[in-house]
């Protein structure tokens, strides 16, 4: 299988196809996709609530629905989902992938630089993408500035946040803090080394 290496300090990061998805493997041990999650159904087939307005996206967080809205209204965006979708027992990854634990992200970004450098590299060697978020209010923000990703941890502190991943256009920095569950994410996948065929 044809690869295409790059050199970042001590890493080796290989982009290649595994089970039909790009995926980056990081130090020729942990693989991330090498795109964004951009799924409308659970892991099950049962469909997941595609929101179309701000007091929609409201109702959804209100209601405990699992539910996702195009990035700027716009399908060829992309998704973000909300964290019931994110923490749905139906599974939002496919078979032998997870949401990334804010461990994962830690190793990723001391890997890649540290919390002061490694988010130029994640955003031009990983292709992290600065899409922005949904506020828990239901509107758009941040698009070309800042890119939010979902780990998959809540936040030990306050029971209504969960931990994302946080990256801004004009800075290398990449942090990790608790954010309200209400608001909407992008979610990057990482290989589930724990799965076995049933």
């Amino acid at each position: 299988m044809k690869k295409i290496i790059i050199t970042i300090g001590l890493c080796y990061s290989s982009i290649f196809a595994q089970d039909s998805v790009k995926a980056f493997l990081i130090a020729e041990k942990i693989v991330w996709m090498a795109e964004d999650l951009n799924v409308d159904t659970f892991r099950n087939g049962d469909k997941i609530h595609l929101v179309k307005s701000d007091s929609a996206w409201i109702w959804a967080n209100v209601l405990g629905l699992s539910a996702y809205r195009y990035i700027n209204d716009d399908s060829t965006l992309g998704k973000l989902y909300n964290w019931a979708a994110v923490n749905d027992v139906r599974g939002l990854a496919s078979k032998k992938w997870r949401v990334p634990t804010m461990q994962d992200f830690k190793e990723l970004r001391d890997t890649l630089g540290g919390p002061y450098l490694a988010g130029k590299n994640f955003k031009s060697l990983l292709n992290f993408k600065l899409d922005g978020s949904v506020r828990t209010e239901g509107y758009f923000t941040g698009y070309e500035q800042e890119g939010t990703y979902w780990t998959a941890n809540t936040d030990p502190n306050i029971k209504e946040f969960a931990i994302q991943c946080y990256l801004l256009g004009y800075t290398d920095n990449l942090l990790l803090f608790g954010v309200d569950k209400n608001q909407g994410n992008k979610v990057r996948l990482i290989e589930d080394k724990t799965y076995q065929e049933k």
